[in-house]
């Protein structure tokens, strides 16, 4: 396997049994500060790591409107997600195509290029303080995994600002 979404899936499944709907929440929330998922790839992943036979159905809950399966690991599915850890050394993925504006704005003027960053600052200032609420309200003995997670967020964010910074000083 080479795809890190069906690794993704793998540990979520690896630390507790989970609907398709439960993934994709992972996915909408601390997960997606870091990786992102699209309701139908996290169903098409689902679907080759079980035919793959990384995961299996252990239950089928029709209690509800929406028949909703239950996905666990199986030990494959333990045994290959513990050598990607072990073993995986990706590039990390660095396209920012706010980024390819800022080098090709040298014809704006002054004000526009300034309106430009000013913008993504204030937004990337809103979702720091977003992130850093959230980092605030976890628990440190329970919630190990999302503060990692929500650690590297916060500086990448914080080191994104610095760069709008650095940008508006040579306006």
């Amino acid at each position: 396997m080479k795809n890190v979404l069906q690794y993704t899936i793998l540990g979520l499944l690896n630390h507790q049994a989970l609907t398709g709907y439960e993934i994709y929440k992972s996915f909408s929330e601390v997960i997606g500060e870091i990786w992102s998922a699209k309701h139908s790839q996290i169903y098409n992943e689902l679907k080759k790591l079980l035919e793959s036979e990384h995961i299996f159905i252990s239950d089928v809950d029709e209690t509800s409107k929406v028949t909703k399966k239950i996905y666990r690991i199986t030990p494959l599915g333990q045994k290959t997600l513990h050598h990607w850890i072990e073993t995986a050394d990706e590039e990390e993925n660095n396209k920012d195509p706010f980024a390819i504006k800022v080098y090709f704005y040298d014809y704006l003027k002054a004000e526009e290029k300034k309106n430009l960053l000013v913008s993504k600052q204030t937004y990337k200032l809103e979702k720091l303080s977003y992130l850093e609420s959230i980092f605030k309200s976890l628990d440190s003995t329970k919630d190990a995994q999302h503060i990692r997670i929500l650690k590297k967020a916060i500086l990448r964010e914080q080191a994104y600002i610095d760069w709008l910074d650095f940008c508006l000083s040579d306006i």
